[in-house]
């Protein structure tokens, strides 16, 4: 019997023996499998890291050429249009520091009834100018929406043409308002938000200015009277 007993005891060891070994074999093969996920999971990360930098090289890479190209393009057609309407309308050069003083708008831009000859008129002379202005316009829209896009160097694009282009929708604001009564729509909406955008950007950036440079002189002014010897003190 206690034989009997003694095999019961040591089968049982066995098992329990086994069972352990089974165990700790388990959670081995977890543990790698644990190394190894890991392993595929940072591999998976350096790829995707990859894939972006390739993918922001390619973006820079493209935006850095499509600039190049509308520059060019800039050269090539905008400065013809300009050209005929800087001959045909020769305020439209002397343009006055409006960003600083807006009613200068009014007095600078071009009169509501030239503006309407533009629009209206049927003579060749009349048509090629709208022919030119149109034309302009279409050109300066498509930078607008490049540089909104963020599909363009947009600090190059607003510091080589920008000031022209908010000249030229400021000199011809008449004409752009015949346009979209005419249409019932704005003929240009891009155009129309990225001039208001630099325009506005344009005042700050002159105010921010100005307040560094007030902000300079005070402590100027604070520096100079802190060494000015009091009154009674020997020097």
């Amino acid at each position: 019997m206690d034989t009997t007993t003694d095999w019961i005891t040591a089968g049982a060891s066995v098992v329990a023996a086994c069972g352990i070994i089974f165990a700790a074999i388990q959670v081995y093969l977890s543990k790698k499998q644990a190394e190894t996920a890991t392993h595929s999971l940072a591999n998976a990360y350096d790829n995707l890291a990859l894939m972006k930098k390739a993918l922001e090289d390619d973006h820079e890479w493209r935006r850095i050429h499509y600039t190049s190209q509308l520059l060019t393009d800039w050269n090539a057609s905008a400065r013809i249009h300009l050209a005929h309407l800087n001959k045909r309308f020769p305020n439209f050069q002397s343009v006055p520091d409006f960003i600083s003083n807006p009613d200068l708008k009014n007095h600078w831009r071009l009169p509501l009834e030239d503006a309407k000859r533009i629009f209206e008129g049927k003579d060749e002379e009349t048509i090629e100018t709208r022919d030119h202005l149109i034309s302009l316009f279409n050109f300066l829209e498509g930078m607008a929406v490049a540089w909104e896009k963020n599909v363009v160097d947009q600090e190059l694009i607003r510091d080589s043409c920008g000031v022209v282009m908010v000249d030229t929708c400021t000199y011809f604001a008449q004409f752009i308002l015949l346009m979209t009564e005419e249409s019932r729509r704005a003929p240009w909406p891009p155009l129309d938000r990225v001039v208001e955008y630099w325009e506005v950007h344009e005042l700050r950036q002159r105010a921010e200015n100005e307040a560094d440079k007030w902000i300079e002189r005070s402590e100027e002014t604070s520096k100079k009277l802190e060494e000015k010897p009091k009154l009674g003190t020997v020097v």
